[in-house]
């Protein structure tokens, strides 16, 4: 959006809720001209400072207004005004005074104190050196620095907020905003991390930006607020991440990113935190990303913790949506995950929830719906032999293919599932009604379900299990063409490395015409069941078997908890 004309009056009032008011207020000294007031076309007018206005200043009264023009400060971009500004800020002294900026001013190095309030009419300013500012800007979402020359702008305005196009970015989809939006993340954590606004449109970004415009470490960051959902975009293809948090852990804050879209490409990361917590991710979309969102303990000694997508969506072209990793820092990726009913479609033969070797998500959120789309899909992906559990409410939708839920190493959910489809299997997935990670690693699964079924042929068949370090119930039916047998079984890990153990509680030969019979069950040394039957065709029967977890922690062990 571009600077107001200086004759123009509605878009100071439109961008702003300013309301202008003829005024006739009483000069600061008689020998600063027009201190009292400022020229808009013909008439003078001063604004109404009142409570309302859109780049959300603490505002204070201001007696006065003085333009830079009238005071004879350079407005021309080239001629350094700093000793100008300087003899300009000596006369009004501590009188809260509104400064109206209506060029560009070229400053070498300047504090601007509190008691001044800069009002950007079409003006900007150009700094070589360090510009302060340390009183509310009056400014709509246009440019009102230019750090082409090498400068930087800090301090601690009265603003409750600031834009990425007061540091020169723009919504157009073809403007490169890298430096600025780091600019102005730079800008808003120094100043107390201030939030940050952006428009509806596109942000093009040629390279990484970061949380508080630079790759330094910060516990904290600025906010980011975008308009709506789906109608504010970054992008970014040819990057590797497009928004980066470089943490030092330890203190949960409070930064949040709303409504921001993030499109990227095939190989790109949407965000990254890093050894950050306490971050949410509100009402984001991902699209054309590698990974959408990654968190990563990259340094030594980092974690990253209660890190939460709310309320996101991730498009079949984000090939994975949330992937743990760590590099050189701990194991810890306490409370982070998916919440508030995310949505996720995952592309065909593609993981949604991607776990790394070395990783332990663990009470992790996980509270989304999933969709597949085309032959194969895996809800979550787990390279890890940590114990890794979350706690939500999983819902899914199985539109074609298969859908495995866990796969690789054992996961752990605390929660409802709920879903459709024909080809769904549960693979590494155990579902309870509650769990405890104890600090040996084990856990307890308190009333861990799980169904699945297969088919089985002549001789021994081994069935794996997700909780076969489990005690677990076991109903069981073996059914093929004039044959069903159904059993319930109390099946048993040995712990110490022997065999286990299958015990028939119930057992009902509702169809032999077959004539295979029954068949005999025994349990492995890594506690997968076994199946055997010398009988069953080399065409197989199938079987289906329904799991229920009843024990405290993987046995042998002593750990008790009562729920």
């Amino acid at each position: 959006m571009a600077a107001p004309a200086s004759s123009a009056r509605s878009p100071l009032q439109s961008e702003m809720g300013i309301t202008l008011q003829n005024t006739g207020i009483a000069p600061v000294s008689t020998d600063l001209p027009s201190v009292a007031q400022y020229q808009v076309g013909t008439d003078a007018y001063t604004t109404d400072l009142g409570p309302v206005y859109s780049n959300g200043v603490a505002w204070v009264p201001y007696a006065n207004t003085a333009s830079l023009a009238a005071a004879g400060v350079p407005q021309d971009g080239v001629t350094d005004a700093t000793a100008a500004f300087t003899t300009l800020l000596s006369k009004i002294g501590t009188t809260a005074t509104n400064l109206v900026i209506s060029g560009p001013v070229a400053i070498s190095s300047l504090t601007i104190p509190s008691n001044i309030q800069l009002t950007f009419w079409g003006g900007l300013i150009k700094p070589t050196g360090t510009v302060t500012i340390n009183g509310a800007i009056n400014a709509g979402a246009w440019q009102i620095f230019d750090l082409s020359a090498g400068g930087s702008i800090t301090g601690t305005p009265l603003n409750q907020f600031c834009y990425d196009e007061w540091f020169g970015a723009k919504s157009d989809g073809t403007t490169d905003c890298t430096a600025a939006m780091n600019a102005c993340r730079a800008f808003a954590h120094g100043a107390g991390d201030i939030d940050i606004r952006q428009l509806a449109g596109t942000y093009l970004i040629t390279g990484t930006v970061f949380g508080i415009g630079s790759s330094a470490q910060s516990a904290t960051a600025p906010s980011c607020y975008g308009v709506g959902k789906k109608r504010t975009f970054w992008s970014y293809p040819g990057v590797a991440t497009g928004l980066k948090f470089v943490g030092g852990s330890g203190l949960q804050q409070g930064c949040i990113y709303v409504g921001i879209s993030f499109k990227g490409d095939a190989n790109s990361i949407g965000i990254m935190p890093a050894g950050v917590c306490g971050f949410k991710f509100i009402r984001c979309g991902f699209e054309d990303n590698l990974v959408g969102i990654q968190p990563h303990n990259e340094a030594a000694s980092t974690f990253t913790e209660y890190v939460e997508a709310q309320d996101c969506d991730f498009r079949v072209s984000c090939l994975t949506a949330i992937q743990y990793k760590v590099t050189s820092g701990t194991n810890s990726f306490n409370g982070t995950g998916l919440n508030n009913r995310c949505t996720v479609n995952i592309p065909s033969g593609g993981t949604a929830i991607s776990i790394g070797s070395g990783c332990k998500p663990y009470l992790a959120a996980l509270d989304a719906q999933f969709w597949t789309n085309g032959s194969t899909a895996t809800l979550i992906a787990n390279a890890s032999t940590l114990p890794c559990s979350f706690i939500g409410k999983l819902t899914f939708e199985q539109n074609s293919g298969s859908l495995t839920l866990g796969a690789t190493n054992t996961v752990y959910f605390d929660g409802p599932v709920a879903g459709t489809g024909d080809s769904v299997s549960a693979g590494t997935f155990i579902r309870g009604a509650a769990g405890v990670i104890f600090s040996d690693s084990t856990v307890l699964n308190a009333g861990s379900q799980t169904g699945f079924k297969g088919t089985i042929t002549t001789g021994a068949n081994t069935i794996t299990s997700a909780a076969k370090t489990r005690t677990r119930l076991v109903h069981l039916q073996l059914a093929g063409t004039n044959y069903d047998f159904r059993y319930l079984l109390l099946v048993n890990h040995n712990g110490y490395g022997a065999a286990g153990y299958a015990s028939q509680l119930w057992s009902q030969n509702v169809n032999n015409t077959a004539g295979y019979g029954g068949g005999t069950f025994s349990v492995s040394t890594s506690g997968d069941l076994i199946i055997t039957n010398a009988g069953y065709p080399a065409s197989g029967v199938t079987w289906a078997a329904y799991e229920m977890g009843i024990d405290m922690g993987a046995l042998p062990g002593t750990k008790q908890v009562q729920f």
